[in-house]
């Protein structure tokens, strides 16, 4: 592993013991030394051996971390993760079927471990913390409900579809704001990274004072607009 690699991670302010949540981008995993291997290792040997590295099953580098000695890997049909460390278990075992992302998930255990987020050639609407914050501000739309394949001719409805995440990047001005955000770089691509607590904190004052705060303005979204008129419905009661 190079040390410069290491040496960025650890000037985002990662250090040993972290828990941390990685998202990133395929195009630029692919640009970073050693790909996402040598990336793994690197952000493995900043949190060290009491640390621990998760990301979802369907991000690029969970190959990567598969591939480790000692990885876990959640249960959940539709929003797995994968992780390894010293946390590895906690943070993936017992997933519940509804609300994958609420307050049993491994986002509220990542919370917990007052962990972060580091987005890798990634922006806002890849960070999965943020739907924890839409839940745990109770947002009506965090009760819609999808049909998850479990497999075979086998299909379950289940509560807490997380829906579009187009209208995230609305948070960052308040993040850079607040300073919780700290950027970067990991080889030549941009990196943030943000503590989970003051996230979730930041997002659910946010949705408090307006529970549209973090919906896009695409006009064609359906996700969005089902979101909205969710938000009317209850406001007008």
């Amino acid at each position: 592993m190079k040390r410069g690699l290491l040496a960025q991670v650890t000037a985002l302010r990662i250090g040993k013991g972290d828990a941390v949540l990685v998202h990133s981008s395929a195009g630029a995993v692919e640009m970073v030394e050693g790909g996402a291997t040598g990336l793994i290792r690197a952000i493995a040997s900043a949190v060290g051996r009491e640390g621990s590295v998760m990301v979802p099953a369907s991000d690029s580098i969970a190959p990567a971390v598969r591939a480790r000695r000692g990885s876990r890997f959640s249960d959940h049909p539709a929003f797995s993760f994968t992780a390894v460390g010293r946390n590895a278990d906690f943070l993936t075992r017992h997933v519940p079927f509804h609300y994958p992302l609420g307050s049993e998930s491994p986002l509220a255990r990542l919370h917990q471990l007052d962990g972060g987020v580091l987005l890798i050639g990634a922006d806002q609407s890849s960070n999965l913390a943020l739907h924890l914050a839409e839940i745990w501000a109770d947002m009506p739309y965090t009760r819609r409900l999808r049909l998850v394949h479990l497999g075979d001719d086998e299909w379950k409805e289940m509560t807490g579809d997380p829906g579009c995440t187009a209208g995230f990047h609305k948070i960052d001005r308040i993040l850079r704001q607040a300073r919780i955000l700290k950027e970067g770089k990991i080889g030549d691509i941009p990196a943030q990274f943000m503590r989970i607590r003051p996230l979730t904190s930041m997002a659910g004052e946010m949705l408090r004072g307006n529970p549209e705060a973090l919906l896009c303005d695409d006009p064609a979204c359906r996700s969005c607009g089902l979101a909205r008129k969710m938000v009317r419905a209850v406001s007008a009661i």
